[in-house]
């Protein structure tokens, strides 16, 4: 009793959450493009911080699409997205960033299971985990490499990373397709970079233009090549992918010194003053070192800026990483790190990737197109900065869904704390919606999702004070292995709540059946019989207590008879310890009557005085006296109690109990036992009853 009252305690103070909200990163069993691409972005936004060696190349995403097409196909017994066998996964155990993990994202990696793998958030860790044990961050950009380090982890025989490389580039390219980008690139010529390592930079910037849908509603691109001075080579007027080309394959190395602030200066005049709609990116490129002071000015500049140009840097082994941080918008994804100017050939995927799909950082509001498809939604991630601010007001010319969170770079269906349905009733009422979110946030993220082939427009304001509705606070969360359900933490079906920790503990015996009465242990998943239990020939037998009053029916043809016994009475062992059960009769349309009792041979109750710690109790027989064996006068009025050898009972004794009911109550301690017993009853019509049965 003492347990169910425990347990029935934490069920009533269960933790109170905000419901509507959905995390699918730490869902079991979640897969998909959205799930993936969402716990990424959770998880090395973080990592990312940790040291610079942690750059993924784009691994991550493809090694998820190439296995498992993000978790849809399954090589092993457990499912994840990025999936490991069980025996690396163990190699995790031993891993030096364990701990790091365990505290950042909530997981004790110790205690985890190979099956708790199905989880996405636990299915990246272990393989970063894994990949950090092999020392191979940070992770070549050279696809070839890449395929080497899949190989070397993946058990799948189908050769075919490579493919999937290309259809992911493929996708990303029409991901590009309808979106607004203004892209200046600013190349450094300096005497360092020399002819041939500048003609790798030509060919990285010829294959972007190619892959890229130039058009005056689409994709321009300009060109800012420096050294001590620097020149616009090719502008966002031109909107013809030919023209580009030609232009960039004309370029001549000059050299020179590295005038990177100036570079940087006069690359934000390219943008003009047209197009307040394009998402505006300045991607600067660099081999050396320039004044850090100067750059730093320049780049604040440059981020200062109302137009919220996104800047990305990309250096080559020997760049100054300082300068880089200086030059790049917040997201550590923004600055590449390249080994050798032979890396300028894979480094177009990895940028185009994070162009189109990543999150674009907005201080200063304005408006942002948002592709239509015909196919996949388009969708556009704004990532709102918040310093200072409280509150921002949204609004569209076309029906979009609107997904927010206030951590995620990557809020979509998989994850968002709201969400948002602008309709076209919202589009012709010009509906504008204000999220009053407070003071506490440096950014949060707003992502618009376009379900309709033509493009459509979002507008942003960031305010200051004067929100137009009450302010929602952060979302109260569910503790790790558990959701909200109706306002309440619930643990997920495969886990079970640890009545010590108040945790959700996964659960081993899910998947376990266990047969003939034998228990599954939930810490080990073993199936096992319990101590309190009698196991025999394969067999686990439970001290079974009625759970209601056993119901008896009479026949017309003679009285009802039957017997009950002590738990294992009949498999000749002794009784359980700590045993108290009432077993209740009724013999049904009977007119009173009576019951006769009498016990079977062999008899063995631990022998006590007055039956202290074992006793048999049968209720209110009317010749109790004559074999009662507690004198203690705490007996129930009435009842025969027996114990030790009880042979007077044994020997032709029968008790009588008038009515229609019989009582029978036997206990035990923890202590000694013994063989049991066995009652033989049966009832009789009132006529065969004793006389004082039936006296008034």
């Amino acid at each position: 009793m003492k347990v169910l009252l425990t347990y029935l305690g934490l069920l009533a103070k269960a933790q109170q959450c905000s419901s509507g909200i959905k995390d699918l990163t730490i869902t079991p069993g979640s897969t998909g493009e959205d799930v993936a691409r969402a716990t990424f972005a959770k998880v090395w936004t973080e990592i990312a911080t940790w040291d610079v060696k942690y750059a993924d190349g784009g691994f991550f995403e493809r090694y998820a699409y190439a296995e498992s097409n993000y978790g849809l196909i399954q090589h092993h017994a457990v499912q994840q997205i990025w999936t490991i066998d069980e025996d690396q996964f163990n190699t995790t155990k031993t891993a030096a960033l364990k701990n790091s993990i365990s505290n950042k994202f909530n997981v004790d990696w110790d205690r985890l299971k190979y099956e708790e793998l199905t989880i996405p958030t636990n299915s990246i860790l272990a393989l970063f985990l894994f990949i950090d044990q092999l020392n191979e961050f940070p992770i070549p950009y050279s696809i070839d490499e890449q395929d080497a380090l899949y190989t070397r982890i993946t058990h799948n025989t189908v050769d075919g990373f490579k493919d999937k490389v290309d259809e992911l580039d493929q996708n990303t390219q029409n991901e590009c397709t309808s979106k607004a980008l203004d892209i200046v690139f600013v190349v450094d010529e300096s005497g360092s970079v020399g002819p041939d390592n500048f003609d790798l930079v030509k060919q990285f910037l010829i294959d972007y233009a190619q892959d890229s849908n130039i058009a005056a509603n689409a994709t321009r691109i300009a060109i800012r090549t420096y050294s001590t001075y620097s020149d616009l080579d090719f502008s966002l007027n031109d909107f013809k992918t030919s023209n580009i080309i030609f232009e960039i394959n004309n370029l001549v190395h000059e050299s020179g010194g590295t005038n990177t602030a100036d570079a940087i200066t006069n690359g934000l005049n390219d943008f003009g003053n047209d197009r307040s709609e394009s998402v505006k990116i300045m991607v600067t490129i660099t081999d050396g070192q320039s004044n850090y002071d100067r750059v730093k000015a320049a780049a604040d500049l440059l981020k200062a800026d109302p137009r919220n140009i996104q800047s990305f840097a990309i250096g080559i082994d020997g760049a100054n990483m300082a300068e880089l941080q200086a030059i790049a918008t917040t997201d550590p994804g923004h600055i590449e790190m390249l080994k050798n100017w032979s890396d300028f050939g894979p480094i177009k995927k990895n940028l185009q990737s994070k162009v189109c799909e990543g999150s674009v950082e907005n201080n200063s509001g304005g408006n942002t197109q948002v592709g239509g498809s015909g196919g996949s939604p388009g969708k556009i991630i704004l990532k709102i900065g918040m310093s200072g601010k409280d509150n921002f007001d949204f609004t569209a010319n076309a029906p979009l869904t609107f997904f927010y969170h206030r951590s995620n770079p990557q809020p979509g269906p998989a994850v968002y704390d709201q969400i948002f349905n602008f309709t076209d009733a919202d589009v012709n009422s010009n509906k504008t919606i204000n999220n009053n979110i407070g003071y506490s946030h440096t950014f949060v993220y707003l992502s618009a999702y376009n379900y309709h082939p033509t493009n459509a427009l979002v507008s942003l304001q960031i305010n200051d004070g004067g929100a137009s509705s009450p302010i929602v606070p952060d979302p109260v969360i569910c503790p790790a292995n558990s959701h909200c359900v109706g306002n309440s933490c619930e643990c997920f079906p495969q886990y079970t709540m640890n009545t010590i920790t108040g945790k959700c503990d996964y659960d081993n015996c899910a998947a376990v059946k266990c047969n003939n009465g034998y228990q599954c242990e939930p810490s080990t998943g073993a199936c096992f019989c319990p101590e309190d239990y009698f196991e025999q020939d394969g067999n686990c037998y439970e001290a079974k207590c009625p759970d209601s009053a056993v119901q008896v029916i009479a026949n017309f043809f003679g009285n009802a008879k039957g017997e009950v016994s002590s738990p294992w009475y009949e498999n000749g062992v002794p009784y359980p310890n700590n045993f108290d059960c009432t077993y209740e009769f009724e013999a049904v349309r009977a007119d009173d009557g009576c019951f006769s009792v009498s016990l079977d041979h062999p008899f063995g109750i631990e022998p006590t005085v007055d039956c202290k710690y074992d006793r048999l109790e049968i209720w209110d027989v009317v010749n109790a006296d004559q074999v009662n064996m507690d004198h203690s006068g705490s007996r129930p009025v009435g009842s025969a109690v027996l114990c030790g050898d009880a042979c007077v009972a044994e020997d032709g004794w029968k008790g009588y109990v008038c009515g229609d009911k019989l009582k029978i109550r036997f206990k035990s301690d923890d202590f000694m036992n013994d063989i049991g017993w066995r009652i033989q009853w049966e009832h009789h019509d009132k006529r065969s009853c004793p006389m004082m049965c039936n006296s008034p």
